[in-house]
């Protein structure tokens, strides 16, 4: 099955689970959820991440003059102005980790810290299986797009050998979000939060 295929069966799955159990809430009529699937899903608050700088996030937040040169220079402008502040919320638009970091690059106030040396020791947050019950793989689905978006996959994100959940690796993750946008659940199983200073 193509990987196109499978996310749309994946996501037809989960919406149908999801619709079937609004519907018997609504009719009164019991219709059982997929295994372990939660009812409805609970919505979470989606989380503010810093750009992929070297600095702590209250550092950015204390140092950040709000000028909006590091939102220019972001390729996919997945970063944001926010009360002055720049970030950007992986659920809408993961970091795509850009190798020469321009965004740090552009900060001119020192906010973001300095560029590191390469990529993968972007430290935006870390990601956590949140609600272990609604993972398709609880499920008994096959389902693995949080890993195949992972720029290290195997490294930072893996599927438990036995009960096929993600796993993540705190030291290698580097928050950049694709696995939480990648869920394909309305409310993902995986997010990504921010790191304590």
């Amino acid at each position: 099955m193509r990987e196109t295929d499978r996310r749309g069966f994946l996501v037809g799955a989960a919406t149908a689970a999801v619709g079937a159990s609004i519907a018997s809430l609504a009719s009164g009529v019991a219709v059982p959820p997929l295994p372990g699937a939660p009812l409805v899903p609970v919505p979470v608050a989606p989380v503010r991440l810093p750009p992929p700088g070297t600095r702590a996030w209250q550092e950015v937040l204390a140092a950040c003059t709000g000028c909006g040169a590091c939102v220019e220079a972001c390729p996919p402008r997945a970063l944001a102005l926010a009360g002055g502040v720049p970030g950007f919320v992986p659920r809408r638009m993961p970091c795509a980790l850009c190798e020469d970091t321009p965004c740090v690059a552009a900060c001119a106030s020192g906010a973001l810290g300095r560029p590191p040396a390469v990529v993968t020791e972007v430290r935006m947050g870390v990601a956590e299986l949140v609600d272990r019950k609604a993972c398709l793989n609880r499920a008994g689905l096959r389902c693995d797009v949080c890993v195949e978006a992972c720029p290290l996959p195997g490294q930072a994100l893996r599927l438990g050998s036995a009960d096929r959940l993600p796993r993540v690796d705190p030291e290698s993750c580097t928050g950049c979000g694709r696995c939480e946008m990648a869920c394909v659940l309305a409310e993902p199983a995986i997010r990504v939060r921010a790191l304590a200073a």
